[in-house]
């Protein structure tokens, strides 16, 4: 579970590897949080998409469904990040090809 208020880009940036790895990885994405902190959605975006073929966006307080190809969450994230709010945000889960 990666919740760093904001910095979760640089965590994917940073840990790249070590994330591509795992086999779930449930993230805070919160693009208002991140553009507060001069950092931009896209290498969470760009790492799920390159690493995970499928996963979740869970949005506030939604039950937690089955996940759905990473072109629907990426979809998602975008929509999200256009909304741009502060209180815009979503737990990112994504599945590792194994489960």
């Amino acid at each position: 579970k990666i919740d760093t208020q904001g910095a979760e880009p640089a965590i994917f940036e940073g840990g790249e590897k070590t994330l591509a790895a795992a086999d779930l990885i449930i993230a805070e994405y919160w693009p208002w949080g991140m553009s507060q902190m001069g950092r931009s959605p896209e290498p969470i975006i760009d790492f799920a998409s390159r690493y995970f073929t499928r996963g979740l966006v869970v949005q506030h307080g939604e039950s937690i469904g089955q996940p759905v190809p990473i072109s629907n969450v990426v979809e998602q994230l975008r929509t999200i990040a256009l909304s741009g709010g502060e209180f815009d945000w979503a737990d990112l889960v994504l599945v590792g090809r194994g489960r």
